[in-house]
């Protein structure tokens, strides 16, 4: 996966780089600094590549999305992978397009049965009011374990 860092944090880093000037000797505190810092920017930039920044982001306690129009906009779920279940989204393709689909592993996800979370990015296309049905299920079995249905108001 390639990971296109937004303009601001290729400025910073360069920045860190180029201002601050290390002793060719010695001074272990300021080349640790430097690395934690740009480390810390590379891991911010990357948790954020899945929704995009600046994103709303919305969940199953937020169900009412306010967006205006060419605005994105992402949902986060909880989810199961290693279980078979997955999150499948409909929604009216002529109000939202599905820009992005991503899956980040939990901090348990090393034992079968470790959950973790899927991020969907959406763009809303035309002013209106529309719905996103996300079902959680297994897709060889009919049965929906779980539905959550977001009303998204379009600007």
């Amino acid at each position: 996966m390639t990971i296109k860092l937004p303009e601001e944090y290729t400025q910073f880093t360069t920045y860190m780089l180029t201002a601050v000037t290390l002793p060719a000797r010695g001074d272990a505190m300021k080349k640790l600094l430097l690395f934690v810092s740009i480390l810390v920017l590379f891991a911010s930039a990357n948790l954020t590549a899945g929704c995009g920044i600046n994103t709303k982001i919305f969940s199953e306690s937020a169900t009412n999305i306010n967006v205006r129009v060419n605005e994105k906009f992402g949902i986060v779920l909880d989810t199961n992978l290693t279980t078979g279940y997955n999150w499948n989204q409909s929604n009216d393709p002529t109000m939202i397009e599905l820009i992005d689909r991503t899956y980040r592993k939990g901090e348990h996800a090393k034992s079968t049965g470790g959950s973790g979370v899927e991020y969907f990015t959406f763009k809303a296309l035309k002013a209106g009011e529309t719905k996103i049905t996300m079902t959680y299920e297994r897709p060889w079995e009919k049965e929906i374990i779980k539905e959550v249905v977001f009303v998204v108001s379009i600007q």
